[in-house]
């Protein structure tokens, strides 16, 4: 949940469809120079000019002040800014999407080493954290998928099994269904990740 073309077809897609909502990490709040204690939401637009490369963002529905609606902006400019270049499957230029990013700390229960990449919803629900009188029998698989420079899973590797294959297998196929905002080098290019995470199985 390459990244582009994902949100671009949701982006036009016919009917009600979720704001896909980013989740920023704690690189993230270093990234845009905000309070590490800071939480709130802003859905933001990102739009071109017209006749123009140029780039525009508009915050909206904010929560949490103007700290959190720039900072908002300036995350999703600078790690979607690049998908001004993106063109769509018939090579036009494609839509930027509508995203809302909400800032506030993942559950422990989700948490994981992103790799500098920003895990994005596509439904546009923030995970809810497991019931912890589950959590000691649950099994986990845990894994490391590589990501390309638009956020698109591209391997998954499993680095501790639940020990149960299908499980194992299921959890890849989770992971490599999950989107990113990408990581940045140090010159603020899209790059090449990591992310290290887990899939916990529960009996409901």
């Amino acid at each position: 949940m390459p990244l582009a073309p994902i949100l671009l077809i949701l982006a036009q897609a016919s009917g009600p469809v979720a704001t896909p909502l980013v989740l920023p990490t704690t690189q993230d709040y270093a990234l845009v120079a905000l309070p590490p204690a800071s939480t709130g939401a802003a859905t933001v637009r990102i739009t071109r000019r017209p006749n123009s490369d140029q780039l525009d963002c508009t915050p909206s529905a904010i929560t949490g002040g103007t700290a959190i609606a720039v900072a908002s902006c300036r995350l999703a400019m600078m790690k979607m800014g690049w998908m001004a270049a993106v063109k769509d499957r018939n090579g036009q230029d494609g839509t930027i999407p509508v995203v809302r990013l909400f800032w506030e700390p993942a559950p422990s229960t989700f948490q994981g080493d992103m790799g500098g990449a920003t895990p994005i919803a596509l439904d546009g629900k923030a995970p809810i954290a497991s019931d912890p009188d589950k959590a000691a029998t649950a099994l986990q698989s845990d894994y490391t998928v590589r990501l390309d420079a638009t956020g698109r899973p591209r391997s998954c590797r499993i680095t501790q099994s639940s020990g149960t294959r299908r499980y194992d297998d299921t959890a890849c196929l989770v992971a490599m269904g999950q989107r990113y905002l990408p990581a940045l080098d140090d010159q603020g290019r899209p790059r090449e990740t990591e992310v290290k995470s887990w899939v916990r199985f529960t009996d409901r």
